[in-house]
């Protein structure tokens, strides 16, 4: 299918949805028609779960600003919405996704192209972001932490290398343990022990139960320091 063909298999199905809608969809019928490339990638990691503007930054390697004005504008075209930090489709977005997803020679198209786009764009972020990331290494051979605590340091840091974002959620210490490659246990432990030293710090969230944990912004700030101190020299 051409470019050309898909683009009219979009302009008429979105035809009979909103002839269906016609009272409160008149303008959004508009603005569906500029949906296209990173915006439908956005939509279809959302129908997958709700998800901070950071986890969509880490999953799509790009920064969360660049992240964020997708976002807004998706929000202002009615296909998402936000609830205490975490995005979502609206009902019109899921029935988007669901478009686009059984017309799959539309979606290769628009996605495809939008991967080769983008390519430039994200080796460009990653140098703009390179001066805020930091390294542990030096700090990880001075410390007398176990290993399942520089894991959970490890999975923190590596986090806000790749979004910027200081910490993470999770449901439970099985979550958490599976994604530290650790035993429920000695996780546990490991964030006992990494709260007394001032490393990082976990609370209750109220958004559906999660638990939020992350690195204290002390530690973050010293261990940008070295880093800088360490590029400086070499």
């Amino acid at each position: 299918m051409s470019a050309v063909n898909a683009c009219g298999e979009i302009s008429g199905g979105l035809n009979n949805f909103f002839v269906k809608n016609h009272s409160t969809l008149t303008t959004t019928s508009t603005a569906l028609g500029r949906v296209r490339g990173f915006s439908i990638i956005l939509l279809f990691l959302l129908s997958k779960g709700v998800k901070r503007c950071c986890e969509l930054a880490e999953e799509t390697q790009k920064s969360r600003d660049y992240v964020y004005s997708y976002l807004k504008r998706l929000q202002k075209y009615g296909l998402v919405d936000i609830s205490d930090s975490f995005w979502n489709l609206t009902d019109l977005g899921a029935w988007f996704v669901e478009y686009i997803k059984r017309n799959s020679a539309i979606s290769d198209i628009i996605l495809k192209s939008e991967q080769k786009k983008n390519r430039r764009r994200t080796l460009k972020g990653q140098k703009k972001n390179r001066t805020r990331q930091i390294d542990i290494e030096l700090w990880s051979k001075s410390t007398g932490l176990s290993g399942v605590q520089k894991e959970v340091v490890e999975v923190l840091v590596d986090h806000y290398n790749k979004t910027g974002s200081k910490f993470i959620l999770f449901r439970d210490i099985y979550e958490l343990a599976e994604k530290v490659k650790g035993s429920p246990e000695a996780v546990f432990a490991a964030i006992r022990r990494l709260r007394q030293d001032n490393i990082i710090y976990l609370y209750h969230s109220e958004f559906q139960g999660y638990w939020k944990l992350g690195l204290k912004k002390d530690f973050i700030e010293a261990r940008l320091e070295e880093t800088l101190s360490d590029r400086s020299y070499n």
